[in-house]
Parts: C-alpha cells; sequence; structure tokens
C-alpha cells in the first residue's frame, strides 16, 4: 500500500543520515544512526541522547534548569557570552545550597554583593606562581579595604612585609596648579554628606606615625594635628598645625612642642602661651620665662662642643 511505501523509505532515510520526515520520528526513533539533520520543529515526548552532540542554531528553553549530573561544564564560543535576564540582570553564584555571591543591576549601577553573612569579598591573583591576596573587603566590618592585608583595621589599610610602604598620589598635567593632592575634611554634623560648621580648636585631620612598644601594642610616637584655631566665618576657617613627639612618659599620647597659628605665630613648648616659648610675627621675636612674662626672659647662647 502508499503507506508502506512511505514508511520503506522512512527508514531508508534514517539509516542514509538525510532529512528524516517527521510524521515517523516518534514511531521510528531506533532506526535513527549516523548524522541527522531535522527542518521545521520537532515536538520528542521523550528524551532525546546525542552522545556525540548536538548541533543547534538557537534554543529556546521552557523549563528551568540544565543539569549536569557529573564533570565539568564548558561554553566554548567564537565571539563574547552575553547574559541578559530581565529581572534585575541578577546572577546568583551558589555551592550547593549556599548561595555565595550576586550579581546584579540596580538603577543603572553594577552591584557586587557578597551572599552570606559577614562573608567577604576577596581578590587574589597569581604573582610570580604564588597565589597572593591583593585585596579584601571585609564585609563583617562594615567593608573596611585591605591591599595586601586579609583583616583590615581601617576603613583602608595598606600592607606590605619586608619593604617599604608608600602611597603615591601622581599627576600629569601641563597646568601649572595641578597636583596630587592628600585632603582631609571634617564637618560638624554626623550624617554622611550633610555640611556644618566646624569650631575653634576643632580637630581637622592629623598624620600619626606609630610604632610597637616591648609589650607589642600599637603607640602613637609623633604626629602632626591640623585644628581649627577660630570660629570660621562666611568664608574662610582659621586653622593651625600642631607638631607633637611622644618620650618615655607619655604612654602613646604625644607632648604638642610646636604650633603655627593662624597669624603665622610660631610657638614652641606649650600650647598655653607659658613656658619656653618662641613668638614669631609682624616683627615681635620674645623669650619667655615660665611664667609667661617677657619682662625678664632668660637669653643662652651655646657654642659647639
Amino acid at each position: 500500500s502508499p503507506n508502506i511505501f512511505f514508511i520503506i523509505l522512512g527508514f531508508w532515510g534514517f539509516g542514509e543520515g538525510t532529512k528524516v520526515a517527521s510524521a515517523y520520528l516518534d514511531d521510528d526513533t531506533a532506526h535513527l544512526s549516523g548524522t541527522q539533520t531535522f527542518t521545521g520543529a520537532k515536538t520528542f515526548s521523550s528524551a532525546v541522547t546525542a552522545d556525540a552532540g548536538v548541533e543547534i542554531d538557537n534554543i529556546t528553553i521552557d523549563g528551568t534548569e540544565i543539569d549536569l549530573s557529573s564533570g565539568n561544564l564548558t561554553i566554548d564560543v567564537a565571539g563574547y557570552t552575553e547574559l541578559n535576564n530581565d529581572d534585575g540582570g541578577i546572577v546568583i553564584f551558589s555551592d550547593a545550597s549556599v548561595q555565595f555571591g550576586v550579581i546584579e543591576h540596580a538603577s543603572s549601577d553594577f552591584v557586587l554583593r557578597a551572599g552570606v553573612q559577614d562573608k567577604d569579598i576577596v581578590f587574589k591573583g597569581n604573582d610570580g606562581g604564588s597565589t597572593i591576596t591583593a585585596m579584601t573587603i571585609d564585609i563583617s566590618e562594615g567593608g573596611k579595604v585591605g591591599i595586601g592585608i586579609d583583616s583590615p583595621t581601617n576603613p583602608l589599610e595598606v600592607a606590605v612585609g619586608a619593604a617599604d610602604e608608600s602611597v603615591k598620589l601622581s599627576c600629569y598635567s601641563t597646568t601649572d596648579a595641578h597636583h596630587g593632592a592628600l585632603l582631609f575634611t571634617k564637618s560638624a554634623n554626623a550624617t554622611i554628606g550633610t555640611a556644618a560648621a566646624t569650631a575653634d580648636g576643632e580637630t581637622l585631620g592629623s598624620i600619626v606615625a606609630q610604632g610597637h612598644h616591648t609589650g607589642n601594642a600599637i603607640k602613637a610616637a609623633a604626629s602632626i594635628k591640623f585644628q581649627g584655631d577660630a570660629s570660621p566665618d562666611g568664608d574662610s576657617v582659621p586653622g593651625r598645625i600642631i607638631f607633637s613627639t611622644s618620650d618615655l612618659d607619655d604612654a602613646g599620647s604625644p607632648t604638642e612642642r610646636m604650633r603655627i597659628k593662624a597669624d603665622g605665630d610660631i610657638q614652641f613648648g606649650s600650647s598655653s602661651g607659658t613656658g619656653d616659648i618662641y613668638h614669631y610675627g609682624e616683627g615681635k621675636f620674645a623669650i619667655n620665662d615660665v611664667a609667661g612674662a617677657e619682662a625678664t626672659p632668660t637669653y643662652a647662647f651655646n657654642s659647639d662642643v
């Protein structure tokens, strides 16, 4: 009959690796061998096994998973790979049931988020054949950043072993006024981004050199402190610079040795205006006695010995 004739032709086509008639796929899958080419949409009621691989132009998946029972999964493309997620662009990284990382799109920002409570974001690399930790963001400490150190103790900590450490601010410009700068900014308001006038005597910034004492605790050895030297007005913040050093009695709180005031006066030895203080400014030079009176100063001139 005609039906038997077409079935025989279909079987012959399967064995020869030519295009297969869609009408016979469900009944005659046992006869598929070699390379097969299908045209148009095809529906299979059970699993399709292709040990040698499948060549497809585009894939549309109705389900929600691609499962690999064992081994690794490699996606090898000639061009770039794009992940286009309509639900916030969210990509979740999991190990078994632990969601350890998330990449997402939020208000046009690229957001990288650690998925486990109090776990860090760590950047590692290969330095001369050895794995190193280049940078750590300590989430359990409010996002403190450590470069060269795993557990930073400040918002930013840079550490190096058996070498000099430095922070370099570089500027390349043909404009004379352009330069690298280290900026300390203080507002009298506790809300980040909210400005409020600072006060006379308020510390605006400092540079502190520290060392370890014999009990291995960190203590300040010397400091340069920047303070307000009078109440600000509508366009200026008067300032002073205080230089301090520590002796064996200071217990980590360096003593003031010199200050430069807002008017240019320089004081040595005390912040109160008394003691062995030298004033310079507006043509004045004075040496005070211990009471601070300029009437009976003591002068001493020492020769080199």
